[in-house]
């Protein structure tokens, strides 16, 4: 068996999809610390923070906290401290801004909405990043629990076939009956029809960056960079899809991985399929 083949084997039983989730930071005082957030519920607290440089025009604000929040698609996004769930044991404030840390724009700024807490809804552009900033009245603070949530915003999960240089057999179909969405089952297979016919099982390597690594005859080039943080690899039986499943992680929304196909023939040599580049998305 071949080292090539071993390494596979070796690397299955890896982290899984939800080890992609970035490491929160934790000085978020001002927006070069901002932390980055998704769609939910966030729990933070105000108490000790000084006021930033960049602050709302709005309820005299200060005593900021700052979270950085990249729009998965146009919609609206509404930052609340209104809707179920959330919570202040202050008067909150609220502003969101945009551009970039120290050049911001403030997008919008709120006091009170339901009594004394606050609200924003602003419509958002894909990609972009809002600054939202969360202090007090006057530099009032404390405990808070805030809503951030973007509607009409689902990101499509995409599927791209890359074939290798040389080109690598086109053999790697995307999902059976699901594509790569979060809260379902992924399960991409590979036609055997005119690959490695003698197949004793299928691979599947799953990864953060691409690569075109040629290992040349029979295996063909490696096309996701195995020596990144984050690895899986996953076996089948031939011609069987792999069942992945995708976790209800908000935060996985948008993120892209690479993945590619292959097989390991009756002579235990590792063969490459092509790429599926992988946008996770939902629905």
């Amino acid at each position: 068996m071949r080292t090539l083949t071993s390494s596979i084997l070796a690397a299955v039983a890896c982290i899984g999809l939800s080890g992609l989730a970035a490491a929160q930071q934790t000085n978020n005082d001002d927006c070069s610390g901002a932390i980055p957030i998704s769609d939910g519920l966030t729990t933070g607290s105000t108490a000790g923070f000084t006021t930033s440089s960049t602050t709302g025009s709005c309820g005299l604000m200060g005593s900021e906290v700052w979270y950085s929040y990249v729009a998965p698609g146009p919609g609206t996004l509404t930052a609340s401290f209104c809707a179920p769930g959330t919570s202040a044991g202050y008067d909150p404030c609220l502003a969101i801004f945009t551009g970039t840390c120290g050049n911001l724009t403030q997008v919008a700024c709120n006091d009170d909405t339901c009594a004394l807490l606050s609200e924003l809804v602003i419509p958002v552009t894909a990609g972009t990043t809002y600054y939202i900033a969360v202090g007090g009245y006057n530099g009032d603070s404390g405990s808070f629990t805030i809503s951030v949530r973007c509607t009409n915003c689902a990101v499509p999960a995409t599927e791209t076939v890359r074939l290798g240089t040389p080109p690598n057999p086109n053999a790697f179909r995307p999902g059976m009956t699901s594509a790569p969405i979060i809260g379902s089952v992924w399960d991409p297979f590979i036609n055997h029809t005119n690959f490695v016919p003698d197949a004793m099982f299928d691979f599947m390597i799953v990864t953060t960056q691409p690569a075109n690594g040629n290992f040349g005859p029979p295996s063909g080039v490696l096309l996701c960079d195995p020596f990144q943080p984050y690895l899986q690899v996953l076996t089948t039986a031939p011609g069987d899809p792999f069942q992945i499943w995708v976790p209800n992680m908000p935060s996985l929304v948008g993120v892209e991985v690479c993945t590619q196909g292959g097989s390991v023939d009756s002579s235990y040599q590792a063969i490459f399929a092509n790429a599926l580049d992988v946008q996770i998305g939902e629905v």
